[in-house]
């Protein structure tokens, strides 16, 4: 059987940065992660967008948004691997797992963002 793989649609899409319209290039994935992060942190895509703006240095925009979404994804992936299970002993029990309740892995990972090094946002 003979996979073929379909390359990712892209959107270019125009944007206000500080009175500044700027075109951003992104495959459709990462527009839905971006606007997904977005409402996660309360925020307008144009406010998001001109964080990473401010942090990105010289890199192109297209290509920091990416990256800013990358690791968003990759620390909250990393927190729920890590915290998702919490473990339980006793003392005439061997130890065991139990599974956190959802409304506490999504306090967890807001912690998590807010602390984590790899993300400044």
């Amino acid at each position: 059987m003979v996979r073929v793989m379909i390359p990712p649609a892209i959107a270019k899409r125009t944007i206000t940065i500080d009175n500044h319209k700027t075109s951003v290039t992104l495959e459709n994935e990462f527009w839905s992660g971006l606007r997904e992060v977005a409402r996660r942190k309360n925020e307008t895509l144009r406010s998001l967008v001109t964080q990473i703006d401010d942090a990105r240095g010289r890199n192109n925009l297209s290509s920091a948004i990416r990256v800013f979404v990358l690791n968003y994804y990759r620390a909250h992936a990393h927190v729920v691997h890590n915290l998702e299970y919490k473990a339980i002993s006793d003392y005439n029990e061997p130890r065991s797992v139990e599974r956190c309740k959802p409304e506490q892995v999504e306090g967890m990972l807001s912690d998590s963002a807010r602390r984590s090094s790899t993300n400044p946002f």
